[in-house]
């Protein structure tokens, strides 16, 4: 294992048993600056499906250049797709997409030559429309429910129990003063946090609308032709479920999504339970949403 590895491992492990990032500051330093200079844009859609590229093509290529003006000393030189992380807003609990982008810049000077540059560029056929958060308490949450997103997946990835017992849905992290370089930092290590859960992502799946009177080990035995590693249900009541599913690799899990997106359970299931209950089918039919 190389040192690089090790040293992410062991901040995930840190971070999924505390929800706190190991290092010079206690967990994330999320800074509020009395001007509001975000260093946060949001970007609102439907599709889940937007990577970083996406976001980086929307910039004429001199953008983010050594010579651009309005850039901090720190920033000039860098690659464009090192000038900002982009995270999905997902539920820290369920895990959902919430159609919401949020690009985390390393200067507020960043943000605003990229939201200028990108006024009238179009993502999809659509002019983009990036917006500020309304306060300074709202980036604050958008990197807390980041973090706390990371730790609950993490744990899920784990085992049922590790996600029940360590379930974190809101924690409290220490504000500060502005810093120049707080952000800057705090970015660095999101940025290695986001390596290692894109390596989770890969290999999870959301499922909803699975047949409520069957175990999670019923379910596996259904599916025994993939590797599942384990799956149990983060939501349901009478007559709805919302199962998440971690695979041992990733082509089984996109094997899995492509074979039964919207098929009906009834039509795959070995158990002969779900079609003694007199069930339509349309009931079960699956829907499943991918993480990356």
């Amino acid at each position: 294992m190389s040192k690089n590895v090790e040293i992410i491992d062991n901040v995930l492990k840190h971070l999924k048993t505390t929800g706190k990032i190991v290092g010079t500051t206690p967990a994330l330093k999320y800074v509020i600056d009395p001007g509001n200079r975000s260093r946060i844009l949001k970007f609102q859609s439907y599709n889940p499906s937007l990577t970083h590229d996406d976001f980086v093509s929307l910039i004429p290529s001199n953008i983010f250049s050594e010579n651009i003006n309005g850039l901090d000393d720190k920033s000039k030189g860098k690659k464009n797709d090192d000038q900002f992380l982009l995270i999905k807003k997902r539920d820290p609990k369920y895990f959902q997409f919430k159609d919401q982008y949020n690009l985390i810049f390393r200067s507020y000077n960043s943000l605003r030559e990229y939201r200028r540059e990108t006024q009238m560029s179009k993502l999809n056929k659509i002019r983009v429309n990036f917006k500020l958060p309304n306060s300074n308490f709202e980036s604050v949450s958008i990197l807390e429910n980041y973090q706390n997103y990371i730790k609950n997946l993490s744990n899920a990835y784990d085992s049922m129990e590790s996600y029940r017992e360590n379930l974190s849905t809101f924690e409290k992290f220490p504000l500060d003063t502005p810093e120049e370089s707080t952000i800057s930092t705090e970015i660095s290590k999101l940025r290695l946090l986001q390596d290692k859960i894109k390596a989770i992502e890969s290999k999870s799946l959301l499922v909803w609308h699975l047949p409520t009177n069957l175990t999670p080990t019923q379910i596996r035995k259904s599916f025994w032709l993939y590797a599942i590693k384990h799956c149990f249900p983060l939501y349901w009541n009478n007559s709805n479920s919302l199962y998440y599913f971690a695979f041992d690799n990733v082509d089984d899990a996109k094997d899995f999504r492509r074979n039964f997106h919207g098929i009906s359970f009834n039509t795959w299931s070995s158990s002969s339970s779900s079609s003694e209950q007199g069930e339509d089918e349309s009931d079960f039919k699956m829907l499943i949403e991918q993480f990356a």
